[in-house]
């Protein structure tokens, strides 16, 4: 058509006349004022929601549509990665927590093994000391006791040592056999 206007053609299919265009700049809109969210979970549910509405949309075409379309896409992105980041940062102060707390257990554990260490070997020390020196009758005595109560309580040891693995196997085979029957 000289001189004016465009043909109908045309104006159905310019974006700015097609009954949808309320719809995509609403889509826009939604998304941009979503991408700064923190509420992570909700306005991801919110986001794909708006994809899908966006996806039912007929396709878009031109340089305005590919505008809004960038726009749109732009929004999703920002968000996107701000959830991703925010989220690796948590999972980053996990795993450090969770090294820090085993730091700590396994620098208690090297604390108590160089304690018992310490420890057995003083008592090491003591025995060699107690066989090297000169002693009386009496002196021997009480050794000899002191010998038979160190074997004495060495073997009470090894009893509870044995009554507590008994005890720990009994309570293996009662989980197991709880969870068996569930």
């Amino acid at each position: 058509m000289p001189g004016g206007g465009g043909s109908a053609f045309n104006s159905r299919n310019n974006p700015m006349n097609r009954p949808e265009r309320q719809s995509i700049i609403d889509l826009v809109e939604q998304a941009e004022a979503l991408a700064n969210s923190t509420q992570w979970n909700k306005t991801a549910r919110k986001m794909r929601v708006l994809l899908q509405q966006w996806n039912a949309l007929e396709p878009l075409q031109g340089q305005a549509d590919r505008e809004w379309t960038t726009r749109f896409r732009a929004a999703q992105q920002t968000f996107m990665e701000r959830r991703a980041a925010y989220f690796l940062q948590g999972n980053l102060r996990k795993r450090d927590g969770l090294m820090d707390s085993l730091t700590d257990k396994q620098n208690a554990i090297v604390t108590l093994k160089n304690d018992l260490l310490r420890h057995h070997q003083t008592l090491r020390d003591f025995e060699d000391n107690l066989q090297e020196v000169t002693i009386t009758r009496q002196q021997e005595a009480v050794q000899n006791f002191v010998q038979e109560s160190i074997r004495a309580l060495q073997e009470e040891i090894r009893q509870l040592e044995t009554r507590l693995n008994t005890l720990e196997q009994s309570v293996v085979i009662e989980t197991t056999r709880y969870y068996c029957t569930e």
